[in-house]
Parts: C-alpha cells; sequence; structure tokens
C-alpha cells in the first residue's frame, strides 16, 4: 500500500497483468489458490490470443513480410512479460556469405518486440519508433531461429523491449535489439 495525500491509501501498481479483452489483473495475493487459477487462467488467454494473432500474420497477411516470416509461438511468460517466436528458416531469407540476412533477422525481432508490446499493452498494433541491433555472429540457414523478447518499460506514450537472436543448435545468442514503440491507446466507441 502506498499512502497519498489527504491520508488516502491506494494500491501500489506491480507489473500488470493483461486481460484478453482488457484491463489488467493486479492483486493476486500470494500463495493464493484461487490467484494461481486466475494466473493459470490469464496465461493460458495470452498463449490462445498470441497464437491468435500468429495464425492472422501467418494467413490472412501470408503476402506481407511478416506473414512469409511463418512465426511460431515457442514459449510466453507472463511473470517476465516475455515471449519466445521460432522462425523456420527459408531460401529466400539467405544473404550472399550463405547466412541468414541481417535484415531479416532485424524484421523478425521487430516483429517479437512488437508482438510483446502489443500482447502486454492490449492497445493498437504499436509502430516502431526506434531500434537498435548489435549483430554478435551469423545465423547459419540450418532450421530455425528463436526470437526471444521481453518488455522492459511500458509507459502511456512509449514502450521498449529487450530482443535477443537465438541459434537453437548451438543455444548461443547471434544478435540483440532494443526497441521502443508508440503506445496508441484504442479508440473508444
Amino acid at each position: 500500500m502506498d499512502s497519498s495525500h489527504n491520508g488516502k491509501r491506494r494500491l501500489k501498481k506491480q507489473n500488470p497483468l493483461p486481460v484478453p479483452g482488457g484491463g489488467f489483473f493486479t492483486d493476486i495475493p500470494e500463495g493464493n489458490l484461487k490467484g494461481r487459477h486466475i494466473m493459470e487462467t490469464i496465461k493460458n488467454a495470452n498463449e490462445a490470443w498470441l497464437r491468435e494473432e500468429l495464425q492472422f500474420i501467418n494467413g490472412t497477411m501470408a503476402h506481407t513480410l511478416n506473414g512469409r516470416l511463418m512465426a511460431e509461438l515457442e514459449s510466453v511468460d507472463d511473470a517476465a512479460r516475455e515471449l519466445t517466436l521460432r522462425f523456420p528458416l527459408q531460401d529466400w531469407q539467405v544473404n550472399g556469405l550463405g547466412t541468414l540476412h541481417g535484415g531479416i533477422i532485424n524484421t523478425m525481432m521487430d516483429l517479437a518486440m512488437s508482438m510483446v508490446i502489443y500482447c502486454y499493452s492490449r492497445e493498437t498494433i504499436p509502430p516502431t519508433v526506434s531500434m537498435t541491433t548489435n549483430y554478435l555472429r551469423p545465423v547459419p540457414m540450418a532450421g530455425s531461429v528463436l526470437i526471444r523478447t521481453r518488455v522492459t518499460s511500458i509507459g502511456r506514450r512509449n514502450a521498449t523491449a529487450y530482443c535477443e537472436a537465438i541459434v537453437p543448435e548451438s543455444g548461443k545468442t547471434a544478435c540483440t535489439a532494443v526497441g521502443t514503440y508508440a503506445i496508441i491507446p484504442k479508440q473508444k466507441g
């Protein structure tokens, strides 16, 4: 609890978890069986929502660059506000050196960070404001690449996320990125 002016007390907001359809669960007591059930319900709802969003991107938007990437949900961690997407590597994504093209990996990371912000803000799809990428090692064109991303902050107008591209065969990080995204509230009505 936080004390505020005029002797009124208010609850301190701590890493709210979104609920599909809007709103947040913030006041679930630790160790509470009912609270754990609610948390599991939120996790399942977020996972289902993310799978639905990816189905839309990969299906309805298959003609777009994001749709052609064919992202798959690997995992969701609501407590950490983190998700991991798996991207199958395809022949058209190769660069002249025979590894994953840097622009493609950047696009994969941008999509993943946008999705994690969208999932935990539940406003509109957030446009990218800025993104800084660090290429650490090449990604071999074998199988897939994992993109793990987490929300680092969500404000009223902007949100930031951190992201890593991981080569599954070696477990090594090939690329990191930090992105800032605009939070645009849903239109009421």
